[in-house]
């Protein structure tokens, strides 16, 4: 039996966006935690508003262990385990009931407050604020058409059935 290509590409791509997921994850602590009051109007935001700033610390935390499932799954993908599989689709379920509950969160506590930035009179913060809306939004469901596909090439018959043939 032939190995499916879609095992190995996607052991490289969990591999790639696990590390990228990962800097991407401490990038954003970074920032949140370095940054001055009155620099970046979303951490503002998220500092005044106690519930964003806790499911901001959460869903980092959280994006983190999706991250390391994410790389695990990669390299048990390239192994050819089942296992990798397995992880894959762990990470993709978790990922998108994250997501959509990211979406809810941000559409609840987040994206009223930006809209109130639309009508600043400095272009500059008006601008941001509608970019910061379609990138709350926008981003929240992007982020999901991986895991989809993740899970859509996973349970393929040929991907399963070479996977359960190597243990």
């Amino acid at each position: 039996m032939n190995k499916p290509t879609s095992i190995t590409v996607f052991g490289v791509l969990n591999l790639i966006f696990g590390v990228l997921g990962t800097c991407g994850v401490g990038a954003s602590l970074v920032g949140l935690l370095t940054s001055q009051p009155g620099t970046n109007p979303v951490y503002d935001i998220m500092r005044q508003n106690s519930i964003l700033l806790v499911w901001t610390y959460v869903s980092s935390a959280l994006g983190a262990l999706f991250t390391l499932l994410l790389i695990l799954s990669g390299v048990g993908l390239l192994m050819a385990k089942s296992w990798g599989r397995l992880l894959g689709l762990g990470y993709a379920a978790a990922t998108i009931l994250f997501g959509l509950l990211g979406l809810v969160v941000n559409s609840v506590f987040l994206v009223p407050a930006m809209f109130a930035l639309t009508e600043s009179a400095d272009p500059a913060l008006a601008g941001g604020a509608i970019g910061g809306i379609a990138g709350a939004i926008g981003g929240g469901c992007v982020g999901m058409v991986y895991p989809i596909l993740l899970i859509f090439f996973m349970t393929r018959r040929p991907v399963v059935d070479y996977l359960a043939a190597q243990r």
